[in-house]
């Protein structure tokens, strides 16, 4: 499983890379067969490769990350949560000693 699966699994279909892609092409190809302008169809293009490098790319691997950044401070986080009541149970063994 790659690390973008459980952010494409909670997207609705036309969400999905799939869609993503068909309707990129399918925007491009239209500009084209309609216009037949290249002045027009080259924008149009760079809009759908901008479009597909932000939504395929950079938003899955930045909650890819952020995941990561945050399984890190949740085992940070009990790690200290567990070392702290090590440190407790130390600490009031030596209290009890006269």
């Amino acid at each position: 499983m790659t690390p973008s699966a459980p952010f494409w699994s909670q997207k609705p279909w036309w969400c999905q890379p799939w869609s993503i892609v068909a309707t990129g092409s399918a925007v491009s190809v239209a500009s084209w067969v309609l216009l037949q302008r290249w002045w027009i169809t080259t924008p149009v293009v760079a809009a759908v490769l901008a479009w597909w490098w932000l939504f395929l790319v950079l938003v899955p691997g930045a909650t890819a990350a952020d995941l990561r950044l945050q399984a890190t401070a949740d085992r940070d986080e009990q790690d200290q949560a567990s070392s702290g009541a090590a440190d407790q149970g130390v600490s009031r063994s030596a209290d009890l000693d006269p």
